[in-house]
């Protein structure tokens, strides 16, 4: 199965990955900013609470 058309794949694709690679150049930034500012070890903590928050979601 199919998501784009044959002459719009590559044009999918390229967005696919910029969001993907826009998503990872934020991600660092953010956890510099937290460990910059309240250490590295909080980003642990936030990715925990994240995960729980999204867990009922994933659930169902």
């Amino acid at each position: 199965m199919a998501v784009a058309p044959p002459n719009e794949r590559g044009r999918a694709l390229g967005t696919q990955m910029s969001a993907l690679f826009t998503g990872i150049l934020f991600a660092r930034i953010v956890g510099g900013l937290i460990a910059t500012h309240v250490g590295w070890r909080y980003s642990y903590v936030l990715s925990t609470a994240m995960l729980l928050a999204i867990m009922p979601v994933l659930w169902a």
